[in-house]
């Protein structure tokens, strides 16, 4: 708070008058050590001041830190179980790997398969015509 003092001349002041200014200035003073009391205290250190409010940050900043630590245990914990997958992960790519190439080779023996199957239907085919010829040559002989 603050409190402005008019200067008045001590001849026309009486008693009563110097009484208040004196409760006033006396307030003003009391007000003046509230407001030291309610700023945290400072002290002196190498490099300009610093204040208890600071002190209580850096306090908070190792809680900080704690907590920091505790959330990186939890990272690496899990860091850890991912790290611990990479050989199975491994392991399934090259059984998908082997598994596409079983596939393909797959694929191609379909393929094949399916050539023989067509080269086996035209021969059937042509000697069922053979076997039919045949049979009229030999229908024919025996009349």
């Amino acid at each position: 708070m603050c409190f402005s003092y008019k200067a008045t001349n001590c001849k026309d002041t009486t008693s009563k008058e110097n009484e208040e200014k004196g409760r006033v200035l006396q307030i003003h003073v009391e007000n003046e050590d509230k407001s030291q009391e309610n700023r945290p205290r400072k002290r002196i250190r190498q490099q300009g001041w610093q204040t208890d409010d600071e002190l209580a940050n850096e306090e908070h900043g190792h809680n900080g830190c704690k907590i920091c630590n505790n959330k990186l245990d939890i990272i690496q914990e899990k860091l850890h179980k991912v790290l611990s997958l990479i050989p199975e992960v491994e392991q399934l790519c090259a059984r998908v790997k082997q598994l596409e190439e079983d596939k393909q080779n797959m694929h191609q023996s379909l393929e094949f398969t399916q050539t023989e199957v067509s080269v086996l239907k035209s021969q059937i085919k042509s000697t069922t015509e053979e076997l039919a010829v045949a049979k009229g040559k030999i229908g024919k002989v025996d009349q």
